[in-house]
């Protein structure tokens, strides 16, 4: 892993891990994600040893506000910025300079860094955990299974839920494992692990994921400028195509007192996001 960027900016390296303590860290990377950071949070506070946000670069949609009014008096959240925006996702990703500060991978090995507990969960401003997953996560590390798989729903729709018509859940993947001896390189297209082990894969899945009910510019800020001529993203976009209601379990985040609860908690969720 490199941990000295190729900027030369002493202040921003990789730092070394810092002793870690037993427990989960809820690890977020975080840009312009207003509109769901909230419940996203939500799902996690009172269920990881510790939460820690990093906010990258400017936050045009006051994500940041959002942030740091609901870390306040939590002393287990703690809200770190980095001032660099990442090169954009997509094909020709594994051509971005390795050990830069604009490297999304050494971004994420920045964050990494910050963990201060033994186990790491990667989580996203956009998902909203199911209200088992957390303790299932802390069972099964104690069961000896640090590496976990975990997916979550699709939501492509809202008022009711609807779940993508062309891919109903997210893939699998690596959201739990050790924060020694793990970190992040430049893929394909993407970044990715540096280790692809089997891990235990969660039997269903535990989080719903909301990114294709978001605005367009912020589903795609990760994205190149000409992502709309890209085959690869028009395929991603396509996931945004409302299927099936969604009927299957809703976290308690989500859910109000009367009514139509799962509608007046997400149009609640919509209005604190867009305030």
């Amino acid at each position: 892993m490199i941990r000295e960027n190729i900027e030369g900016q002493a202040a921003w390296n990789v730092p070394p891990d810092p002793p870690r303590r037993p427990g989960l860290t809820a690890l977020l990377r975080v840009k312009d994600e207003a509109e769901w950071i909230l419940p996203s949070l939500e799902s996690l506070g009172g269920l990881a040893d510790e939460i820690v946000i990093a906010l990258q670069g400017g936050q045009s949609d006051g994500t940041d506000r959002l942030v740091a009014a609901w870390a306040a008096g939590r002393p287990e959240v703690r809200v770190l910025h980095y001032p660099f925006d990442s090169l954009p996702n997509g094909p020709g990703h594994d051509t971005q300079p390795r050990g830069s500060l604009y490297e999304r991978a050494y971004f994420y090995n920045w964050c990494l860094a910050q963990a201060g507990r033994e186990h790491v969960l990667k989580w996203d401003g956009d998902m909203v955990a199911l209200d088992w997953l957390l303790p299932e996560v802390r069972r099964q590390i104690s069961a000896g299974r640090p590496v976990q798989r975990i997916s979550g729903v699709e939501i492509a729709g809202l008022a009711p839920l609807r779940v993508s018509a062309r891919a109903p859940e997210t893939a699998c993947e690596i959201r739990v494992f050790p924060a020694a001896g793990w970190w992040f390189e430049t893929g394909s297209h993407c970044e990715r692990l540096n280790r692809q082990e089997p891990g235990f894969r969660l039997i269903r899945p535990g989080f719903l994921h909301f990114k294709w009910v978001k605005a367009p510019s912020s589903a795609a800020k990760a994205w190149p400028a000409d992502w709309e001529a890209v085959p690869h993203f028009q395929d991603l976009v396509a996931r945004g195509e409302p299927g099936r209601r969604y009927r299957g379990e809703m976290p308690a985040v989500l859910c109000g007192t009367g009514g139509d609860r799962e509608t007046e908690r997400l149009e609640a969720a919509l209005e604190v996001g867009h305030g």
